[in-house]
């Protein structure tokens, strides 16, 4: 027959082998649901040739305030990168809460001032055109 501290000690581990099991299920099945709401953008545009070196120099770092803004809008992702074959094509990876803000000329992130500057006035003379391609990916 067992003892009491015997059975006691296996109703705590299988208590917390179901806790665990049961946690780990709770936070995939948010993982989940939370993915699927997530919108996925991609944005092309081209850099004109006499500014790729302009281009890249601007972006090597990251204003805070455009990182705390994109942030704030509800961005979770985002990745920018040119073709290897053509240094002139930009592409850019959204990930956007489901509740995320509009970043789109007169948005709330557009009116900070350091972060209207490239848009206004750099933008203009570093890019061909601004988003020529944006998808929205499922």
């Amino acid at each position: 027959m067992a003892s009491s501290s015997g059975l006691s000690a296996l109703a705590a581990a299988t208590g917390l082998a179901v806790g665990f099991g049961l946690g780990a299920w709770y936070a995939t099945r948010a993982a989940r649901q939370k993915e699927k709401h997530r919108k996925r953008l991609m944005q092309m545009a081209k850099v004109r040739p006499d500014r790729v070196a302009l281009y890249k120099r601007h972006h090597q770092a990251v204003w805070p305030e455009v990182e705390q803004g994109l942030a704030k809008a509800g961005v979770e992702t985002i990745s920018i990168w040119s073709d290897p074959m053509d240094d002139c094509a930009l592409y850019m990876y959204l990930e956007l809460a489901e509740d995320a803000e509009d970043l789109g000329e007169g948005s709330r992130y557009r009116e900070h001032p350091v972060v209207r500057v490239p848009w206004t006035r750099g933008s203009g003379e570093i890019l061909e055109g601004l988003a020529i391609e944006h998808v929205e990916l499922m």
